[in-house]
């Protein structure tokens, strides 16, 4: 049962605005610094005002307040797509990016449009809001079950939609863990929801099934594998659809035995939908991936790092150091890339063995490196790594202390959000001198319902960084029990006097 639509945060069009905030931060950040008070900063200001109108509009009372603050929203979105048609004539967008935006602005404004139809339609906010989100979640659920379920033959492709993983035949080391990733490459296609289904044969031991960085958002259900099977399911949506390249999850697993290969691969029954009104399957380039198990110290180089040991976690160091062993006589060729499928070309890179990489920006990147033996004609086969970097700290949308007396019994509490390169790790909490105490989300109930020290919001990331937000306390005059006790005083005050002149009624008319 879907619940009451409670906060601002509830509303789909605000998780949306709030995305493509995320999306105009990450982007932005590698514009020119001369565009550090120029574009940069005029698109963001107009992508967080998108946000913080619909959360202003969702808790004005007055259905005529609402629909102007939607309608300001409604107006900084088209403020930032002339923005970003700009940024696009200046080329600081690639093609790739610039649609990416566009699709979201476009879904966002539609949202917008419908909840100021909606708002304008009727004077109870409260019923009507959650009544339509009821329905679109039953209208989505209905199309995806009967598209996903009872798939249509295939109509209209642009062309294939292709499906591979990353690494693709590559040679792994018996024992260790190894990351595949499932990609998409749509191709020209816009898609919207895949049901996928990995094989995996007896040479691969799985460990687990993981949507992390995943293009998908909504999820029927959490990625499974089965080994009586050997499948591994990913079924999911994506809000406004999707075109381009994107992961869709990752497998990871090993295999204790040298000598052998393993396969992924994928089944027939793997379906992914068009994103064009119908839901009408994808005609599909399904890419198996043979992994040639070599013993530890054979064949493929060791490639580490000091500085990002988990390629898996995010980092907030200011440089990459990277090692591995050196052949005297061999050559190597390496490159550092935001692209996982590009490959090193056949000229020589120095220097070798031991490099630091450093000036850059926030991201994923991939290190690809192949080695060619003296007096060997072919190179080696390319190891990769991966290097999640994430300087700079979360921006806060919103760190506010708030009471409502419709909320929480009338308590103080604190309402925050933030948005962040890589993903918020966390929230803490800190009141005063006390211990920062962690907390999932927002709302936060005050433990000091005086406000008499300052509250201190903090938002950490995945990879460490953090920014505080500081609530100064209230004055003295302002607090809670302060203005009780003037409350209370001033009624006492109000008897006495009351008393006190019917004392003096009485005595005058005793005296006549």
């Amino acid at each position: 049962m879907k619940s009451e639509i409670k906060s601002f945060r509830d509303l789909i069009v605000w998780q949306k605005s709030s995305n493509l905030a995320t999306l105009i931060y990450g982007i932005t950040n590698d514009f020119p610094k001369s565009e550090m008070y120029g574009l940069t900063s005029q698109m963001r200001r107009a992508v967080v005002s998108v946000s913080s109108n619909i959360a202003e509009g969702f808790k004005r009372n007055s259905r005529k307040e609402k629909v102007q603050f939607y309608t300001m929203a409604y107006g900084s979105l088209s403020e930032l797509e002339s923005q970003i048609d700009i940024s696009k004539n200046l080329h600081y967008l690639l093609e790739s990016q610039y649609q990416t935006i566009i699709e979201a602005i476009n879904e966002a404004s539609r949202l917008l449009d419908g909840i100021i139809r909606a708002t304008n339609r009727t004077h109870n906010d409260r019923f009507f809001s959650p009544a339509i989100s009821v329905l679109l979640a039953v209208a989505i659920s209905v199309f995806y079950i009967q598209y996903s379920i009872f798939p249509t033959a295939p109509a209209g492709a642009v062309s294939s939609v292709r499906l591979f993983f990353i690494p693709e035949n590559s040679e792994v080391v018996a024992g260790d863990i190894i990351k595949s990733d499932i990609w998409v490459d749509t191709q020209g296609n816009t898609i919207n929801a895949v049901d996928i289904s990995v094989s995996y044969d007896s040479m691969v031991e799985l460990l687990s099934a993981e949507k992390n960085d995943s293009i998908l958002n909504l999820w029927v259900e959490e990625p499974s594998f089965s080994d009586t099977t050997r499948r591994a399911k990913f079924t999911g949506g994506r809000t406004g659809g999707f075109e381009g390249r994107g992961i869709i999850g990752q497998l990871y697993w090993r295999n204790e035995n040298a000598g052998g290969k393993a396969t992924l691969g994928f089944d027939e029954s793997s379906v992914v939908l068009l994103n064009d009104g119908l839901g009408t399957p994808a005609e599909l380039e399904r890419r198996q991936s043979d992994y040639n198990i070599l013993a530890k110290g054979e064949g493929l180089l060791n490639l580490s790092s000091a500085s990002h040991p988990d390629e898996n976690k995010w980092y907030n160091q200011p440089f990459v150091r990277l090692s591995w062993p050196t052949i005297e006589g061999a050559i190597y060729s390496y490159l550092v890339t935001r692209d996982p499928a590009q490959l090193p070309d056949d000229t020589l890179d120095e220097p070798v063995g031991n490099i630091k990489l450093s000036d850059l920006t926030d991201g994923v990147y991939y290190f690809k490196l192949k080695q060619k033996k003296l007096g060997e004609e072919g190179w080696s086969s390319v190891v990769s790594r991966q290097i999640k970097i994430d300087k700079t700290p979360p921006e806060f949308i919103e760190a506010k202390i708030s009471r409502d007396s419709e909320l929480v019994q009338n308590k103080y509490f604190a309402s925050f959000a933030a948005n962040d390169k890589a993903s918020i790790a966390r929230y803490e909490i800190i009141e005063g001198d006390s211990a920062p105490e962690p907390i999932l989300q927002p709302p936060f109930i005050l433990k000091n319902q005086d406000r008499s020290v300052a509250v201190t919001i903090r938002a950490v990331d995945a990879a460490g960084n953090y920014k505080d937000i500081i609530i100064p306390a209230l004055t003295w005059w302002q607090r809670p029990s302060i203005i009780l006790y003037v409350k209370i005083g001033l009624i006492v005050g109000l008897a006495l006097i009351a008393a006190v002149i019917i004392i003096v009624i009485i005595r005058r008319k005793k005296s006549i």
